[in-house]
Formats: C-alpha cells, sequence, structure tokens
C-alpha cells in the first residue's frame, strides 16, 4: 500500500524494535550498544539506575538488557520483575529474578544478538 505522496504508508513502514541497554561497565555498555543497533534495533543506553527507573516508568521496550549489578539495584528490581519476560541480565545471575535469559561475561556477540532478537520475538 502506498500513501498519496507515493512513498509507503506510515503503518506499512516495520517498527523498530525498541531495547534498552543499562550496564554500569562503560566499555560492556558501548560494545552491547553499538552491536546490537548494527541490527537495526532502537538503542536507549543509560548506565545509573535512576535514569534506568526512569526511562522504565515512561516507555516501552521489546527487551531490557541488563548488567546484574543494575539488577540487584532495590529501585530497579519491582520493575524488572514486572517485566523479566523481557528482560536480558548480563553477568552472573540475580537471586529471585526470573529473566528471559542471562548471558554470562565475557559476552559472547553472537549470543547476545540471538538471545534479543529471540526476546524481541515473544508475542
Amino acid at each position: 500500500m502506498s500513501s498519496q505522496s507515493g512513498g509507503p504508508a506510515l503503518s506499512d513502514v516495520p517498527q523498530q524494535k525498541r531495547i534498552l541497554v543499562a550496564e554500569t561497565d562503560e566499555i560492556v555498555l558501548f560494545i552491547t550498544s553499538h552491536v546490537l543497533d548494527r541490527y537495526d534495533y532502537w538503542i536507549e543506553t543509560f548506565r545509573r539506575a535512576d535514569h534506568v527507573a526512569d526511562a522504565l516508568d515512561g516507555g516501552h521496550y521489546h527487551a531490557i538488557v541488563v548488567g546484574d549489578t543494575l539488577a540487584r539495584n532495590d529501585r530497579l528490581r519491582p520493575e524488572l520483575e514486572r517485566r523479566a519476560s523481557h528482560v536480558v541480565i548480563l553477568g552472573q545471575q540475580v537471586d529471585g529474578l526470573r529473566p528471559f535469559a542471562t548471558l554470562r561475561k565475557p559476552l559472547e556477540l553472537d549470543l547476545l544478538v540471538a538471545t534479543v532478537r529471540a526476546c524481541t520475538q515473544q508475542a
């Protein structure tokens, strides 16, 4: 279907999947967001728990990729538990949290991409 201007109608354009990437380690944050960006995801990055909490409070994300340190934060924990089926933890397991997946560090980049893709394709 085309709009009257000759281009595709907005409803015909595939929407980018929104991914929140939160990690205290600047290098891991950079690598993770850069790799996922290459797969045409809309990436939002955060290093501080208060910024992550604000983003989660006001946004819908197809996947939330979060470092284990931030996942243990008391302010973030309830929100991550509520959205656990869309959470991918980077690092060690977080007691009591049942995320979509936990990926150990150092990250295997192909596994990161495959995991986020599977997470975003859930119903």
